[in-house]
């Protein structure tokens, strides 16, 4: 962990402190001043999102837009969107009709509360989804073994 703060430290100096307990540091490239309490995560985030630097983080922004589809895609074995109305789905389960205008968040909140069985499913599935996703890039790769791989399982 001492070597992932070195990394973060390459892009801030820490400040003064004025009260005890805080803690703040200043980005040496755009001069803004955070507060690091316990962890220095919210470093690594302004790194991450404002000057487009990863240090072992990714954030939801730097996701591509198929990256975040993908992980929305098992919420749709449970729900179909309505007819007639755009941005609803309604449950297979209770037929309750629900928004997602901006994100699918509403629609697995829903399956969480009022059918955990399906939620716990559906997590089951994009973790099976995720795996299967690695799998397909390491046999992509160039190396010998994802070679035999791919030769094997065909």
């Amino acid at each position: 962990m001492e070597a992932e703060s070195n990394d973060v430290w390459d892009y801030y100096e820490k400040c003064e402190v004025e009260e005890i307990g805080e803690r703040r540091a200043k980005c040496r490239l755009c001069a803004n001043i955070y507060n690091y309490s316990a962890t220095i995560h919210n470093l690594k985030i302004h790194l991450a999102r404002k000057h487009s630097i990863s240090l072992g983080i990714q954030t939801h922004r730097s996701r591509s837009p198929k990256e975040r589809r993908k992980r929305n895609t098992e919420v749709w074995s449970f729900f179909s969107r309505v007819e007639g109305k755009e941005k609803f789905a309604s449950c297979h389960y209770c037929d309750k009709v629900l928004s997602y205008q901006t994100t699918t968040n509403n629609l697995k909140t829903h399956l969480r509360k009022q059918h955990p069985a399906a939620f716990t499913r559906m997590e089951l599935a994009q973790q099976d989804t995720a795996e299967i996703e690695y799998i397909e890039e390491y046999l992509e790769t160039d190396n010998e073994e994802g070679k035999f791989l791919a030769y094997f399982n065909s």
